[in-house]
């Protein structure tokens, strides 16, 4: 069931889907959002689908130049990226109302490609999100 095969290729969100997301709205009253997202391709693992988990949820494949976002109660979660050779993790405390940016970054490992997840600035993540296209999530 993981998607970390060496493709390029995600289900997509909807077009009007994608648009609202890239409004950065603020989360519904007395939740945060949280969006993570993947660059351009680059060296080690460039083309990859990396899968990225909150706590035992699996959010579904992110390919280069795509995201997703999430709305969460406020608390902590352990962000996790599943990759060919290793398992990237984040720990982050969202706040009500809320947003914050995860970026996950490719990088190279022994034989595969490994994933790392690094938060990064609002300005830094908008911009992520701007230059890609919305991830459809599996739940």
């Amino acid at each position: 069931l993981l998607l970390s095969a060496c493709s390029s290729s995600v289900p997509m969100a909807s077009g009007s889907d994608d648009t609202d997301g890239k409004r950065f709205q603020a989360p519904a009253p007395n939740m945060a959002a949280l969006y993570i997202y993947r660059g351009a391709a680059g060296l080690g693992g460039g083309e990859a689908v990396f899968t990225p988990t909150i706590g035992q949820r699996m959010l579904g494949g992110l390919a280069p130049r795509t995201w997703f976002r999430v709305e969460l109660a406020p608390g902590q979660y352990d962000l996790r990226c599943l990759g060919g050779e290793n398992q990237g993790n984040l720990v982050v405390t969202l706040a009500a109302q809320e947003t914050r940016f995860v970026e996950i970054e490719p990088g190279s490992g022994w034989v595969n490609y490994r994933c790392h997840l690094i938060e990064v600035s609002a300005t830094q993540g908008r911009d992520g999100v701007l230059r890609g296209s919305r991830a459809a999530a599996l739940n």
